[in-house]
């Protein structure tokens, strides 16, 4: 990744921004439908993933990588 973003930075001015899920507070779904239902604010986990969700939504791009 960084390697990536090394080239890039030739090319323009980017901000980067680096999530390792596995540092984050994300909870397994477990079925209730409830974001379906009734909308995702009514989801029962208590996470971090409105936070990640907008990130990505307020990203010029997004790169993911494993």
């Amino acid at each position: 990744m960084r390697t990536i973003e090394e080239i890039h930075k030739q090319s323009c001015e980017c901000e980067y921004e680096y999530l390792f899920l596995h540092k984050v507070d994300l909870k397994l779904c477990k079925g209730c439908h409830l974001c379906i239902t009734k909308g995702e604010e009514f989801c029962p986990l208590k996470d971090d993933h409105d936070i990640i969700r907008n990130k990505i939504e307020s990203a010029d791009g997004v790169i993911l990588a494993s």
